[in-house]
């Protein structure tokens, strides 16, 4: 299921979800270092290192764990920060509200030059 956020103070929107990761359970830490979302990218981290320690038993457990809770974890803290739940109505509106001033032109063609037929 999405969840679909806004940031009153900046405007920002996010569609993220709800359920399972997927990318969390597969790549540990790496979805969390790329959501700006350091706490569980660092703790990610060090329990990665010491998953060496206990033969990866623990790089086992944090997957499943994570890949539970992680995305209920995010969406709560984007919520604490003070990121309000908007419909998809709405961010679709201005998603599209957006998208013309977004056009990027495409260049003319540029035309072949003529063939000589002299040259071999």
């Amino acid at each position: 299921m999405q969840v679909f956020l806004s940031n009153p103070r900046t405007g920002q929107m996010k569609a993220t979800k709800r359920g399972f990761s997927w990318t969390s359970f597969f790549f540990g830490p790496w979805p969390a270092l790329f959501r700006g979302d350091w706490k569980f990218a660092i703790l990610g981290f060090v329990i990665g290192i010491a998953g060496w320690f206990t033969a990866g038993i623990g790089n086992i457990v944090y997957g499943f764990v994570v890949g539970f809770k992680y995305n209920e974890w995010y969406v709560n803290g984007l919520l604490e920060k003070g990121w309000v739940e908007i419909t998809g109505a709405d961010f679709y509106g201005a998603r599209q509200a957006i998208a013309p001033a977004m056009v990027v032109p495409v260049p003319a063609p540029v035309p072949a030059l003529p063939v000589d037929p002299r040259v071999g």
